[in-house]
């Protein structure tokens, strides 16, 4: 073949494959500018969901005494675990005309909001969710004004029974375990029977380790 033809060949190969080259790229970018898909639109729908459904409470909108005594009981689990680590008394507060509740670390020279993210903040129930009242020993049953709840450094806080309704007439019960800071959660105002008494050969020790007799 000669020179010139095969010029001419070399030619018309490249031109062939400069075309395919640019018609790839052109769909490529045609399906681009098409934007998400339905499954990609769903799955951000869902996350977004998700998101909505855990900071609108945090926001007063409208909930339900599930929804509320979940948080709840995270903030009284994390105060359970944070007063062993951190060496101090923690104090759980509840408003029961604000329908508020927040934490305070106790210093010796009285209280301070405190150090740790998660605790800092203090949290609102949902516009549709009251508290009913709480008990404690040391307390009694309080409907009205704040109520109190204390954590130990020494891994122990104090028995209390907290009811929370909401406008569909939800009522539950949340029974804290003052040995394993775990909390029961019984559907319907319930009120659960007191704690047997600490033997009196055992309460110097309860004593010793700074619980006190409040919570005996």
């Amino acid at each position: 073949m000669a020179p010139s033809k095969v010029k001419q060949c070399a030619k018309a190969d490249s031109a062939r494959y400069r075309s395919r080259h640019l018609s790839l790229v052109t769909r490529d970018l045609a399906a681009n500018e098409r934007g998400f898909t339905l499954v990609e639109l769903i799955m951000v729908m869902a996350l977004l969901g998700m998101v909505f459904g855990l900071v609108w409470p945090r926001l007063g909108g409208a909930g339900t005494a599930a929804t509320a005594s979940r948080q709840l009981i995270g903030m009284i689990r994390t105060l359970y675990v944070t007063a062993p680590a951190g060496q101090k008394i923690y104090r759980l507060y509840l408003d029961m005309d604000a329908r508020t509740y927040w934490a305070m670390a106790v210093d010796p020279d009285g209280e301070r909001a405190p150090s740790e993210p998660s605790l800092a903040q203090r949290m609102s129930l949902p516009r549709d969710v009251r508290f009913n009242d709480m008990t404690t020993v040391a307390q009694g049953k309080v409907a009205v004004g704040r109520a109190m709840i204390q954590f130990f450094p020494v891994g122990r806080t104090e028995r209390s029974v907290i009811h929370l309704s909401d406008e569909s007439q939800s009522t539950l019960t949340l029974v804290l375990n003052p040995l394993t800071g775990m909390v029961q959660v019984l559907d319907g105002y319930k009120e659960p029977k007191p704690a047997a008494p600490v033997p009196e050969q055992y309460r110097p020790f309860l004593l010793l380790s700074g619980q006190g007799m409040a919570s005996l």
